[in-house]
């Protein structure tokens, strides 16, 4: 009897002793990342005492996925937020903001025409448009940091969520390895720990899920459903490269086997999680829009005051010619890796047509006819992420404008200036292409930071008009030239020639009313040219735009000018237009200068043609463009905020489950201490009882 007693204080003494070391083992591990509480499990001997013994963490399965869920999400939100708040704070802040010059540079234009003389008044336009177009590039390049630090982070992140699967890799083979070795379903507990710490710190960068193998190995695959840690200790890892990532400075991520094979490019940025998620999505929704955007408000206002001083006059009488070097306007296309050929495309704003970019990225991809060197060259509109943006019902992509090409030599070309404000060069020999080669333009996204103003003088600034409108003094009717205005003044297809009288000999100059039929409303207008010569006559019961109607009368070429006549005039009224000789104090140009504040000029959606109705100010793109940073900013703080509480709840239950409470543990520690005690007295007290048996027989 005393033999079992003494067994059974045995057991009791290992099994408080083993309380002990548990109990001090969660203390010592209250602040170990990931540690989950251990507790034993006993089985009772039936010859009494305590038999086996085993050690098992507290976990709860559900509340260990809440935490990854929450942790991924928290992650995407606190990433995207981070770098939307640095461009939201940068165009926003009036220190920064391009509308703030847009509106300074106009008024001082306002200022400027009404003393058209004035070459102070000139040199301080010249001045805002220069402080206009700097603070365009100083926002375009900073951020062009911002993308290169974007990119520099998901590098970072990818490396370390590569580190984090080759690590979870080698604690599954560990864990396999242990329970194969010992054979007795003993698990190696702190290695289930850091295991799971370890997935926790990948789900930060990335969005996992996690499904347990009957070996014992945690097998991770992403949100939608990539393998990236497998059975046996393989594992695939993340690429942080694109296509074409170095030309388009885009890094993009994919799945790729150990040796280097790409297995599966990811999807949508929302469904990838974690901070590379997030910063993915910034990039796609806020970062590169804005480039883009900003590009495209710079180039088209660099074309528009282009365009309207050349049909101006400067105060040395002369045409006035570029404000900005349009040449810098031409950009190359990227080549995508699987192309089979070698040549280069190039692209180059038409000049007149930036009120036709597009805003999208475009892709260009060749298609062979079957005739020798000759292709359709389909261009389609691109998301931020890369894909298209149009699609059929079935997924396919849908092309937004084609046209076809027979490559004759290096520089072969394609206007598509009407659809798309460029024209496209291929400047290789035809043999470098092939069919189905592909590229990628992106000419709003580098614009801003190519523009530069031409070193002109204030007097160069044309405000004049090069002609004027001159109603007969011996008019009887109440008839007035209204809406005057130029539309071209290049000497090889217009009326104007400073190098002689300001107009040439045929023309058209002088226009009269020759009659007027009150039964059906039709005036009679006869034009004379500048040599006096008679062009004829047309009939017409509208008085607006009377120079497109001689037009198209067939009396003349156009001209270069335009203008309608206003109330009602009489047979025999003459309205007279010629050159603007000496009238450099004139400001009819400057006021359309002015009148560019308020046109839809900068293209909306490249899905609509281009046109006022699908335009936008320079100041309404902008605030546009302030707006959707605003709100993609505003929405990132509220998402962060709900995620991170969300994460608070997951975290205090998985801690109330798995965490380490101190106060429970010294409770037990006194318990076990006591237990432990006790245990040993029994092993005193059979010890007692074994000495008195031996002293009765002796």
């Amino acid at each position: 009897m005393s033999s079992d007693l003494y067994s059974i204080g045995v057991s009791g003494l290992l099994t408080q002793s083993r309380n002990l070391q548990t109990t001090s083992n969660n203390i010592s591990n209250v602040n170990t990342p990931g540690y989950s509480r251990q507790r034993n499990e006993y089985f009772a001997r039936e010859q009494g005492g305590v038999g086996r013994i085993t050690t098992d963490r507290v976990t709860d399965m559900f509340a260990r996925k809440l935490v990854l869920r929450d942790t991924s999400n928290a992650a995407f939100d606190e990433a995207y937020l981070q770098q939307a708040s640095v461009i939201d704070r940068l165009l926003s802040e009036n220190a920064n903001s391009l509308s703030t010059s847009l509106t300074s540079f106009f008024n001082q234009l306002q200022e400027s025409i009404s003393n058209p003389t004035s070459e102070a008044s000139r040199d301080l336009v010249l001045s805002e448009l220069g402080g206009l177009n700097e603070r365009a590039g100083t926002l375009s390049k900073l951020v062009l940091d911002q993308t290169e630090t974007v990119n520099e982070q998901i590098r970072i992140y990818a490396d370390d969520a590569n580190s984090l699967i080759q690590d979870i890799s080698t604690l599954n083979k560990t864990i396999a390895s242990r329970s194969k070795t010992t054979g007795d379903g003993t698990e190696p507990l702190e290695l289930l720990d850091q295991r799971e710490e370890k997935i926790r710190q990948l789900s930060e960068l990335i969005s996992v899920n996690v499904v347990e193998s009957e070996s014992g190995e945690s097998l991770v695959f992403t949100k939608t459903g990539e393998a990236l840690v497998m059975k046996d200790g393989a594992f695939n890892v993340i690429s942080a490269d694109g296509n074409p990532v170095n030309q388009l400075n885009q890094v993009q991520l994919s799945i790729v086997a150990p040796g280097g094979k790409e297995l599966k490019a990811f999807p949508d940025n929302d469904r990838l999680g974690g901070k590379l998620g997030g910063l993915l999505n910034f990039r796609d929704e806020v970062l590169e829009p804005s480039q883009a955007k900003l590009g495209q408000i710079v180039m088209t206002l660099a074309d528009q005051l282009n365009q309207q001083n050349k049909l101006g006059m400067d105060l040395d009488g002369q045409i006035g010619g570029d404000i900005f070097d349009f040449s810098q306007f031409s950009f190359s296309g990227y080549d995508y890796d699987f192309n089979t050929g070698t040549g280069d495309l190039g692209f180059d704003v038409n000049p007149g047509q930036s009120q036709n970019i597009v805003q999208e990225d475009m892709r260009v991809e060749l298609q062979a006819t079957g005739n020798p060197n000759e292709y359709n060259v389909n261009v389609y509109l691109l998301n931020p992420d890369g894909s298209y943006q149009n699609t059929d019902a079935a997924g396919n992509p849908v092309v937004n404008s084609t046209q076809t090409v027979t490559m004759a030599g290096p520089g072969t070309s394609v206007d598509f200036g009407p659809e798309l404000g460029g024209t496209m060069t291929f400047d290789s020999a035809p043999a470098d292409y092939a069919d189905g080669d592909a590229y990628v333009l992106r000419p709003n996204k580098e614009a801003a930071a190519k523009a530069q103003l031409l070193n002109i003088r204030p007097e160069d600034l044309a405000y004049a008009s090069p002609v004027r409108g001159i109603e007969n003094a011996n008019n009887l009717g109440g008839g007035e030239i209204s809406g005057l205005q130029m539309t071209n003044t290049d000497p090889a297809t217009s009326a104007v020639n400073v190098t002689s009288d300001g107009f040439d000999a045929n023309a058209p100059e002088r226009f009269t009313i020759d009659a007027y039929n009150s039964a059906t409303g039709q005036y009679t207008v006869r034009v004379y040219d500048a040599s006096n010569t008679d062009l004829g006559t047309f009939t017409t019961t509208s008085l607006d735009d009377v120079v497109n109607q001689g037009v198209t009368a067939g009396l003349f070429t156009d001209p270069g000018f335009e203008f309608s006549i206003s109330g009602v005039p009489q047979t025999g009224d003459e309205f007279t237009i010629e050159y603007n000789q000496d009238g450099y104090t004139d400001n009819q140009n400057g006021l359309a200068f002015a009148e560019l504040q308020n046109a839809n000029v900068v293209r909306r959606s490249g899905q609509q043609a281009p046109g006022a109705s699908n335009g936008k100010t320079f100041n309404a793109a902008y605030s546009d463009l302030v707006s959707l940073v605003g709100q993609k900013t505003a929405r990132a703080r509220a998402d962060s905020e709900a995620s991170a509480n969300l994460l608070e709840q997951s975290t205090n239950w998985r801690d109330s489950v798995s965490g380490v409470n101190l106060d429970e543990e010294a409770a037990n520690l006194i318990q076990y201490q006591q237990a432990y005690a006790a245990a040993a007295r029994i092993i005193t007290t059979a010890q007692q009882v074994f000495d008195t048996l031996l002293q009765s027989v002796r």
